[in-house]
């Protein structure tokens, strides 16, 4: 495997973590109402502290990818093994089994979000596991339908194939 691969398939499981620490600071909100007052200071802060480190790395590391994968990338669209995109990533839906489970999972998270919103239907702490599950589906839909994904599958397969 090369090295634009490995180095792809190591940016992709640092922004999965990092994505992952920031919805898990989103899950232990509802945790920090049975801490004292200054363990509560300390939550705030330290919960902050990983959902903001977890979604700006994630962001930053797909734009490296996206770098790291320019020239693969055109590469496979010139020899047409890959078709250009016509939208981003998170606006694009395939047809596959299990991107339908991500779909699906987003638009019932957002559902219910709204409604909540609305009707305050649910218990106070539901939010913030929706609100997690569904941030999660929503970045792995756009990083499975994205290009930098599509130009990796392709390569890889290509390079089985070859």
């Amino acid at each position: 495997m090369s090295t634009i691969l490995k180095r792809y398939r190591l940016y992709l499981l640092i922004t999965l973590v990092s994505f992952l620490l920031s919805a898990g600071a989103l899950l232990a909100i509802p945790i920090m109402e049975k801490l004292s007052d200054e363990g509560q200071k300390l939550a705030v802060i330290i919960l902050g502290l990983l959902f903001w480190l977890g979604l700006i790395v994630g962001i930053v590391l797909t734009f490296f990818t996206n770098t790291a994968m320019r020239k693969m990338r055109i590469k496979a669209y010139s020899t047409g093994r890959l078709e250009r995109p016509s939208l981003p990533g998170m606006l694009v839906f395939s047809n596959d089994i299990t991107h339908f489970v991500f779909y699906g999972i987003c638009i019932l998270g957002i559902a219910f979000l709204i409604t909540d919103l609305i009707f305050r239907w649910l218990p106070k702490n539901t939010m913030f596991p929706i609100l997690s599950v569904t941030y999660i589906a929503f970045v792995i839909h756009s990083i499975i339908d994205g290009k930098n994904y599509k130009t990796y599958k392709t390569i890889k397969e290509g390079m089985h194939n070859d």
